[in-house]
């Protein structure tokens, strides 16, 4: 499992990246994406984001997770393997993210997933459990 300050650090970077590219794109600020989270939650749930067309909508939720995380993580001191991976996937999956994140030494998605759990993910599903 990967490290616990590790996490931390990758959870902040996270959401602020997604801060910035925010303000870069919506001209919002951290406040602004809180209130449309509230509001795109109680409008459509928690699990109905439209993330395939809404950018924005996507964009706020995914930051909102991340906030999710830093609580559950400051609480339990620990994440999930499913809760890393999605963490992991908004880091390799966002091509906007993922360009932040090149040009900075000390961020990389491998915060999230030790090696072995890396190792995992490059494995074929048919493999991974013989």
């Amino acid at each position: 499992m990967a490290h616990y300050s590790n996490l931390q650090h990758g959870i902040h970077a996270l959401k602020c990246t997604f801060e910035i590219i925010a303000a870069a794109r919506y001209q919002a600020t951290p406040d602004e994406l809180i209130a449309v989270q509230e509001e795109i939650v109680k409008s459509k749930g928690k699990y109905s984001t439209d993330w395939k067309n809404d950018k924005l909508e996507k964009l706020v939720m995914d930051h909102g997770f991340c906030i999710e995380m830093a609580q559950v993580l400051e609480e339990d001191e620990e994440l999930s393997y499913a809760r890393r991976l999605r963490l992991y996937r908004f880091v390799t999956m966002n091509e906007e993210v993922s360009a932040t994140w090149e040009r900075v030494d000390e961020l990389s998605a491998n915060l999230f997933l030790d090696k072995s759990e890396r190792q995992m993910l490059k494995m074929k599903k048919s493999r991974r459990y013989k």
